[in-house]
């Protein structure tokens, strides 16, 4: 919808925004400094996973498909960003977090599928 004549390039371009957005949003979530590490790494290994199970798509099909997980994550994480911080704020403490109920996960799974079918819409 967004961007519906936006060239190859273009999408490399949004690809590598949003890697960094969900860099940046996994890295919120780290407690220690080696864990910056991993964050990094996360959209590295989501693009290389998505692109050796790329088949017969094309390069501008693989970078709207990644932008669109990779949005969907970070819009996730603004959501959920409450839960997070409370959860960190208990294992700064030395307390036990809290698990997901059922009802929390079922809602999440729900949520999930709403933002990434609105991302989708949006971008696509």
């Amino acid at each position: 919808m967004l961007t519906s004549d936006l060239s190859t390039t273009g999408w490399g371009i949004l690809a590598l925004l949003s890697g960094a957005a969900v860099a940046v949003a996994t890295m919120t979530l780290a407690a220690k400094p080696w864990h910056y590490v991993i964050a990094v790494l996360v959209p590295v290994v989501m693009a290389l996973s998505l692109w050796g199970r790329a088949g017969d798509l094309d390069n501008t099909q693989l970078l709207s498909l990644y932008t669109t997980i990779c949005l969907t994550l970070v819009v996730l994480r603004l959501v959920y960003a409450p839960w997070f911080t409370r959860n960190l704020r208990l294992r700064r403490e030395g307390k036990p977090m809290t698990n997901a109920t059922t009802g929390q996960s079922v809602a999440f799974i729900f949520v999930f599928i709403a933002t990434f079918i609105g991302v989708a819409f949006l971008i696509l």
